[in-house]
């Protein structure tokens, strides 16, 4: 929902476009981009100004940045994102897990949040017991789909605005750099929030931004 959200160790603005808030960019400036991806993108567990998005717009200071990362969003919903956020350009940060077809949160409950750490280890022990790390095809039954997830960046990435940055540590993510011109491979930020959460801390939105 639109305003100040605050959790227990970082605070996140929504816009009134349904956006997190980029801090330090050009509201009105002539250049529009859009970033698109998951909750890496979107920046959880970290607050607004330290996300990588900001990170990028403090060193393009004539460029508007929209940060429409979503949690738990996979290579559709991106395409979804693409397609209903204007913009002149678009950077799409791809995570492995833009494969899946189903999300872990379906085991929660509707008023249980997926951020606390008792919940994030809740959410480890299900992912090592029921899906696999990787793919999905030996472990667990978390459903990947290779066929939609190369489909989904054949439209999004087929474009010639879109860049694209693949984490050099997936498969998947270094085969789409190999397949398309307009995505680079990066390292792997070097560190995440805690050993439950995999999402990167605040060193980790600067490795990622430095790379971007």
């Amino acid at each position: 929902k639109t305003g100040e959200h605050y959790f227990h160790y970082y605070t996140m603005t929504i816009d009134d476009e349904g956006y997190r808030v980029v801090p330090d960019t050009k509201l009105d400036a002539d250049c529009t981009i859009a970033m698109i991806g998951d909750s890496v993108t979107m920046g959880i567990g970290v607050d607004d100004a330290e996300t990588w998005v900001n990170l990028v717009a403090k060193e393009f200071p004539d460029v508007r940045f929209i940060n429409t990362g979503r949690s738990d969003y996979a290579v559709e919903d991106v395409y979804q994102l693409k397609m209903t956020t204007p913009a002149d350009g678009y950077v799409w940060l791809m995570i492995e897990n833009d494969i899946f077809d189903e999300y872990i949160f379906r085991y929660l409950a509707p008023n249980q949040n997926p951020y606390l750490p008792a919940t994030r280890l809740y959410l480890e022990r299900l992912r090592k017991t029921l899906m696999p790390a990787e793919r999905g095809d030996d472990e667990g039954h978390r459903e990947t789909n290779l066929d939609n997830y190369w489909d989904f960046s054949e439209r999004i990435l087929a474009h010639d605005n879109v860049l694209g940055f693949a984490f050099e540590r997936g498969a998947v993510s270094k085969e789409t750099a190999e397949r398309y011109a307009n995505v680079i491979a990066i390292p792997h930020f070097k560190e995440s929030i805690s050993v439950v959460d995999f999402h990167p801390s605040v060193v980790g939105h600067q490795n990622i931004a430095a790379s971007v």
